[in-house]
């Protein structure tokens, strides 16, 4: 160090805790302007990664939240176990087992199925049609 002394300033103020939510210095430091490139580039991969996973685990935590409520009873009605299907079927799509193109089409093809089911099914029940119950479809009516 050339036999150099360096001196730093301390003020009171930057001895005294920081309360919650307060700012310590007005002027902030950009540390990312004054890296290079690529340690700019390897400092954004490491905050998009805490980011996705952080993302990864809430999701993670959400479907187990869903998971528990869908196996707490038995779908009420269609419209129920239609949702439980999709979400089902939304869980498939997203295994290595769906890459599988004619499963990719299948697993695609089936929501619309859905909506269209659905739709008769409340169409035949408004007007009381014959063969309206839901088990009649399986029946081949």
């Amino acid at each position: 160090m050339n036999g150099c002394v360096s001196w730093v300033l301390i003020r009171p103020a930057d001895l005294q805790r920081a309360e919650t939510g307060q700012i310590l210095a007005e002027d902030t430091i950009d540390l990312d302007g004054r890296r290079g490139m690529a340690a700019q580039k390897a400092t954004r991969m490491r905050r998009l990664l805490a980011a996705a996973d952080t993302g990864r685990a809430a999701l993670r935590a959400r479907q187990e939240e869903l998971d528990h409520l869908l196996l707490a009873a038995p779908a009420t009605g269609w419209v129920e176990a239609v949702a439980n299907a999709r979400y089902l079927l939304i869980l498939l799509a997203q295994t290595p087992a769906a890459e599988d193109l004619r499963r990719a089409r299948l697993i695609a093809d089936v929501f619309p199925d859905f909506e269209r089911l659905l739709a008769e099914r409340n169409t035949r029940t408004s007007r009381g049609t014959p063969g309206s119950h839901p088990r009649a479809s399986f029946r081949g009516g």
